[in-house]
């Protein structure tokens, strides 16, 4: 059996006289080619609400910024990337998670980023929901939006997209049934295959990433 380094989970507090804030939280894993560099999952709070950043560490904890969530404002209907307005630390029996809520425009979300072994190789799952008020709507967007950041190799195989800076590398893969991928224009969208047609259950789609 392969054995790997312990995930490591990050946060960065900042004080004020009468509570404490979180302004960064963070997960990582250590890639399977090169247990030295990691896969980053990092979210910063930017307005009302908390967008994230996929970074890979190389082994001088030099971070490079791969994908950036695009986030929209409390105006969109629809906004490119899920409303996170609130995100929490768990610890799953799977290991540890990062799961967030919000509401903007037409709907609320609802998202859980967790750390698993798959395969015996650790992975960061995304299992992200949407609940709308109003079903059917035009221009109705729904999924996750990120641009690519600079100097980042990108190659596109069906439902996998592997990014490449210098010699590290990490796949974000759809999961069937579940979601579709695609890069468009430097941008990579991920979205639901099938939408909910109750006002009461929720569209979901899912994706993963691992070295």
């Amino acid at each position: 059996m392969a054995s790997h380094r312990r995930p490591v989970i990050r946060r960065r507090l900042s004080n004020t006289c009468f509570n404490t804030i979180v302004t960064r939280l963070n997960i990582q894993i250590p890639l399977a080619h090169s247990p030295a560099a990691q896969l980053r999952l990092k979210f910063e709070k930017s307005g009302d609400r908390w967008g994230h950043r996929w970074q890979l560490v190389d082994a001088n904890q030099q971070a490079t910024d791969v994908l950036i969530s695009v986030e929209g404002g409390d105006q969109d209907t629809f906004p490119p990337s899920s409303a996170l307005q609130e995100i929490n630390l768990h610890e799953l029996p799977t290991g540890p998670a990062i799961l967030g809520v919000g509401m903007a425009g037409k709907g609320h979300w609802s998202a859980s980023y967790s750390i698993e072994t798959v395969d015996e190789q650790p992975t960061i799952k995304c299992d992200l929901a949407c609940l709308l008020k109003q079903l059917n709507a035009d221009g109705q967007w729904l999924g996750s939006t990120y641009a690519i950041g600079e100097n980042v190799s990108v190659e596109q195989h069906d439902s996998q997209i592997r990014f490449s800076v210098n010699k590290n590398t990490f796949v974000l893969s759809a999961v069937a049934d579940f979601a579709s991928i695609e890069l468009s224009n430097q941008q990579i969208k991920v979205a639901p295959t099938k939408f909910s047609e109750s006002k009461t259950v929720a569209t979901r789609w899912l994706f993963s990433a691992n070295g």
